[in-house]
């Protein structure tokens, strides 16, 4: 029985690699409009939708009016305010690409290694299981859900941070999710 269900899991894996390889070119195109889009406008209007309506309860930068959705390239990260200037490289699809693949992409300081997470990210979320990136450094993870996150919600994606909540608390498992 179990062997059936972990042969089942992998053709249904397969199939999914396989979609995601298909539209990886325009997934990542969508993050870096996204980028773009965030990084020349002070504000993106929207229709909003119910993500919208409850992520203005939980963080800045985001506001309803009437129908629409406001994103501000300005919010809160690591306890300073940002606004978003940054969009993919060409270099930085490619190390995108290597980490969907699941390899390791070398890369120096200043190279945009947190940029470089968000197309892989996007990527594989689509499928709807959730995507956990681990670090060794819980204030990295604190900053880059705080940095990045914005340009996910924006793109209807949900996000947290594990290490934002208290152990053993309604809210951490939450942010499993």
């Amino acid at each position: 029985m179990y062997s059936r269900i972990d042969a089942l899991k992998k053709e249904r894996n397969k199939k999914i690699e396989e979609v995601l390889s298909q539209i990886q070119a325009e997934a990542f195109a969508v993050v870096r409009e996204a980028a773009r889009r965030f990084t020349e406008n002070a504000e993106l209007e929207v229709t909003a939708t119910d993500n919208d309506r409850q992520l203005v309860l939980r963080r800045d930068g985001v506001k309803i009016e009437g129908d629409r959705a406001i994103f501000s390239n300005t919010w809160t990260a690591a306890g300073t305010k940002i606004t978003w200037n940054m969009v993919h490289y060409d270099v930085q699809l490619i190390g995108g690409s290597v980490l969907h693949q699941g390899k390791i992409a070398e890369m120096a300081t200043g190279e945009g290694k947190t940029l470089v997470a968000t197309l892989p990210i996007y990527l594989n979320a689509l499928p709807g299981a959730g995507v956990h990136v681990v670090t060794v450094n819980d204030y990295l993870a604190k900053r880059d859900a705080e940095w990045n996150g914005p340009i996910f919600e924006f793109l209807g994606l949900t996000v947290d941070c594990i290490d934002k909540h208290q152990p053993n608390t309604e809210e951490r498992r939450n942010a499993y999710k």
